[in-house]
């Protein structure tokens, strides 16, 4: 470091003592400048030339390449996104943190609070300087302990299905597996351990993806699953057996809806195995009256505990800001887009 109370402007020599450090120092120095220099006139050649300059079609995307989340639930995120541009980390409707993106394309946010105990999805937005929003292709999925003092667990899971989590941290339960095993690696890997694809891949699954009227009197219902041999259910009174994909997991089934009498609906599904036991169920409780909204032959979704209008335009559309249509389509129903309640039943527009 240099020091002068010399006018900056003033073009008289300064003698100074250095030694052999000191001129190796000054030598990169000079190289540093000679390098900015020649980037400055390279930069200067890119927009004198049209053709070297930025695709305009390219267009900008946020990363999130670090996830650091302590036991006691302290949170940093980092990646990377468009220069000057602000980042938003939330999970639902609570905002996390935000942060600006450096001239170099890189960003650090610190959660202004600790995350609680359970689990959370944490998602990451980013605001170009047009005011457009772009979220990161991959949400954060983090299982954080209740004593405080076990490491949590820490995955990357892309925002379209089916996903696949890339494991980021693992908990104490995992601490002997071998640091090079629980770095970034997919889940349905070989190499991965077999307690890590024990953590990370989802348990076998049940779940009601739509339903809508096949004709004035019968309902028709596609769901999926994970594992199992067959779909079986009832509604209210009425018993299906559903056409069930083992390969995809994809299910369908029909139910007359003629002469059902009650309100309420209360549709239960059960996931069975080769023996006919029942591995898993799913239940959905709804008012039948509800069904009118999709009489257009538009498909319906049953919200669910936990659900939010981007995730489910994502799993539809694979666009979740085709929420914005959900809401537009079912707008005498969606007062607020980030109020929606269980047992409530959305058109979905094609």
């Amino acid at each position: 470091m240099f020091y002068t109370t010399s006018d900056p402007k003033s073009s008289s020599a300064i003698s100074v003592v250095t030694d052999e450090g000191t001129e190796e120092h000054k030598e990169n120095m000079a190289k540093g400048q000679t390098d900015k220099t020649e980037e400055t006139s390279d930069t200067a050649a890119k927009q004198s030339d049209p053709e070297k300059q930025a695709d305009p079609d390219d267009t900008p995307s946020l990363k999130i390449d670090v996830v650091r989340i302590g036991p006691d639930g302290t949170a940093v995120f980092a990646g990377q996104g468009s220069a000057n541009a602000d980042v938003v980390i939330f999970e639902k409707n609570k905002m996390l943190a935000q942060t600006s993106v450096s001239v170099d394309g890189e960003w650090v946010a610190v959660a202004e609070q600790p995350l609680t105990a359970g689990e959370h999805l944490i998602i990451a937005e980013m605001i170009a300087s047009d005011g457009k929003v772009y979220r990161a292709d991959q949400a954060v999925i983090v299982e954080l302990g209740i004593s405080g003092q076990d490491i949590p667990l820490i995955a990357l899971v892309p925002m379209t299905e089916p996903s696949e989590a890339e494991l980021i941290q693992a908990p104490n339960a995992l601490a002997g597996t071998p640091q090079t095993q629980i770095g970034r690696q997919t889940v349905g890997t070989t190499d991965l351990n077999a307690d890590l694809n024990a953590v990370l891949i989802e348990p076998v699954r049940l779940s009601v993806m739509t339903l809508s009227w096949a004709d004035q009197d019968s309902l028709f219902i596609k769901g999926m699953s994970n594992g199992g041999e067959a779909v079986r259910g009832i509604l209210n009174d009425r018993v299906f057996i559903a056409n069930h994909d083992k390969n995809s997991g994809d299910w369908t089934a029909r139910i007359s809806l003629r002469g059902l009498k009650g309100e309420s609906g209360l549709l239960v599904s059960h996931l069975l195995d080769a023996t006919n036991k029942v591995i898993v169920s799913h239940q959905l409780d709804f008012s039948l009256s509800q069904l009118d909204v999709g009489r257009d032959g538009s498909e319906m979704i049953i919200i669910e505990k936990g659900d939010m209008l981007w995730r489910i335009a994502y799993r539809t559309y694979g666009d979740g800001i085709r929420y914005l249509d959900i809401v537009k389509r079912n707008q005498d129903l969606i007062a607020d887009p980030d109020l929606i309640y269980p047992a409530q039943i959305f058109a979905l527009p094609e």
